[in-house]
């Protein structure tokens, strides 16, 4: 274990958990038309957590468009 967390810091991998990439998309995603730029690769959770809050707060019905990303 101790071995992993040492080649990760050397790697700089770090993975941010899906509580704090909610409420952080929850600060930062507005207004449906606001641009969400992730250039990460890792876990695509802050993907995610914008896609999800992006669908529940700003997709109301089967006719609206969903933002370009």
């Amino acid at each position: 274990m101790a071995r992993q967390i040492s080649e990760k810091k050397q790697y700089g991998i770090f993975y941010t958990p899906k509580r704090v990439t909610d409420i952080l998309c929850k600060w930062a995603i507005r207004s449906k038309t606001d641009k969400v730029l992730e250039p990460s690769f890792g876990g695509c959770k802050f993907i995610e957590s914008s896609d999800r809050l992006t669908r529940k707060n700003f997709i109301s019905h089967l006719g609206d468009i969903v933002p370009e990303w």
